[in-house]
Parts: C-alpha cells; structure tokens; sequence
C-alpha cells in the first residue's frame, strides 16, 4: 500500500482538479459555515444545497459509489447523535407540503436535519480531496497562515498512514496463522488488546526514527513543495459562483 492510493482520484485531470486549491477551499469552508446555520427545522431548505457538492463531483469524475463508501464509513457516528434528537425535543411544529399542513414532532425534523447536513458536508469533502492533490491542499492550508503544527501533523499522517495500515494487516495476519479455529471471544478481545498495545509502541519508535531521519536532512517543521500557485479566470469564476450560490441560498431564505 502506499499513500498515493489514499487520494488516487485526486491525480485526475478534469476541470475540477485543475481550479486553484485556494479558491476550492475557500467554498468549502463557506458552504460548510453556511450550511451549518440552516435553522434545525428548515429540511426542505438543504435540497438545493446539494447542486454544489453533486455538480463539482459529477465535473471532477469522482464516482457516486466512492462516495456513499465513505458515507457509509462515518455514518454511524452521526447516527448515533441525530438518533435521540427525537427524544429530546417533543415540540409540535406545523410542516407544509403544497396544499397539506400537519404538525410532526421537532426531534424528527432536527434530525433529519443533522442527517441532511452530515451528507451534504462529508460530500462537499469528498469533492475536495477527490479533485485537489494533498499537498497542493496543504499549501493552501499555509498560504492562509493555518498554524503550522496543525499542516505538518496533516503532512505525516498522509505521508506515513500507509506504513500504519501495513503494520496492522501484518500484525493481523500474524495473529490469524496462530489461531486454530474462530476462537473464543474473550481470547479475541485479548489478543486484539495487545495488538493495540503492541501497535502504538511501534508506532512512536517508528515516529521517533523517522523525526531522527528528517532532521538529519535539514527538516525545519516547514512543508514545502514545487507548486505554484496562480489564479485564472476559471478559478476567480468557481470561487465567485459558489459563495454567491450558498449565500444567495442561506440569506435569501431570510427575506
């Protein structure tokens, strides 16, 4: 495994990886903030929200599969949350469809809400890291002065994750050739508690050479690439278009 594969699709060439990674992280950043303030109540209001995220997918070429993969992959999560939202808040609140109005308890709408920003965010991100290489995002990430630590820490965790996932798979074949049979569940629980040990005491001697390695060769905790970045009207147009598109959205509501 190597972490060229952690952003494959980000190696493409279409209209949505070539646009500046300044400008598509500034509409990320919007739209996320935008979105988020969308009253719990109002679900209708998020569907068109969703032309943004599902447009720049469509023109970057990121499959819908990949997506709802990693839907699907922090979904439980926020399930969890949005789940006891119907518990919690037994207010009536009066909903319209056209010509029909009935009252539905506000914990379900909140809910739904939650559910609805989740999946318009996690896609949102999914176009960003799918269309913009990673390093060009960290650069971006510096050129509006984001605090260092935070860059360089993003830098090695995409630089070194792979050689974390090997080392799991390879202490997990390790432990299936030494088992005869399913095993019982406490001996799995057991077994599955000292490979977490076992791995994060690798991992901070691995972390340890590696730093030792770095800084025999002049590293000075700054991240540093051959891109350059540059503007075009292609870029001035997307970063024009998606902020006037989400705020049209959120502050026309309020009129």
């Amino acid at each position: 495994m190597h972490h060229n594969y952690i952003d494959h699709l980000a190696m493409g060439d279409t209209p949505a990886h070539r646009l500046d990674a300044r400008a598509k992280l500034v509409v990320v950043i919007v739209f996320t903030a935008l979105l988020v303030s969308v009253p719990r109540y109002e679900v209708a209001a998020l569907f068109p929200y969703a032309i943004l995220p599902f447009a720049w997918l469509a023109f970057g070429g990121v499959p819908l599969g990949f997506v709802a993969k990693r839907l699907l992959l922090v979904s439980p999560f926020i399930l969890f949350v949005a789940a006891f939202n119907p518990l919690f808040d037994a207010a009536p609140v009066l909903v319209r469809l056209g010509p029909w109005a009935f009252w539905v308890r506000g914990g379900v709408l909140s809910c739904a809400s939650v559910c609805g920003k989740f999946i318009l965010t996690v896609s949102i991100l999914v176009a960003l890291v799918s269309t913009t290489r990673f390093h060009d995002l960290l650069k971006a990430m510096a050129w509006f002065r984001l605090p260092r630590l935070f860059i360089v820490v993003l830098s090695f965790l995409y630089r070194y994750l792979f050689l974390l996932v090997e080392q799991v798979q390879r202490m997990k074949r390790a432990r299936e050739c030494r088992a005869v049979g399913p095993g019982r569940l406490g001996w799995s629980l057991r077994s599955t508690g000292g490979i977490i040990g076992n791995l994060f005491l690798r991992t901070l001697e691995r972390g340890e050479r590696v730093h030792a390695a770095m800084a025999a060769r002049g590293f000075d905790g700054s991240v540093k690439t051959l891109t350059r970045f540059r503007m075009r009207a292609a870029d001035y147009a997307f970063l024009a278009g998606g902020v006037l598109f989400v705020a049209a959205l959120r502050f026309g509501a309020l009129q």
